[in-house]
């Protein structure tokens, strides 16, 4: 099989304050396990956590 070159993510470890797609900025990480990251965001426009 060929390598693709892909490589693996084994975290996202957003900084407090990180703007995502210009709507989200990250508020807190509220925790972590096998399957991923959970974040608390708050969505800009709104002000909506």
């Amino acid at each position: 099989m060929k390598n693709s070159g892909a490589k693996t993510l084994s975290s996202f470890d957003f900084v407090l304050g990180r703007k995502i797609a210009g709507k989200f900025e990250v508020i807190s990480k509220l925790g972590d396990g096998w399957e991923g990251e959970v974040y608390k965001v708050c969505e800009i426009k709104t002000n909506i956590e």
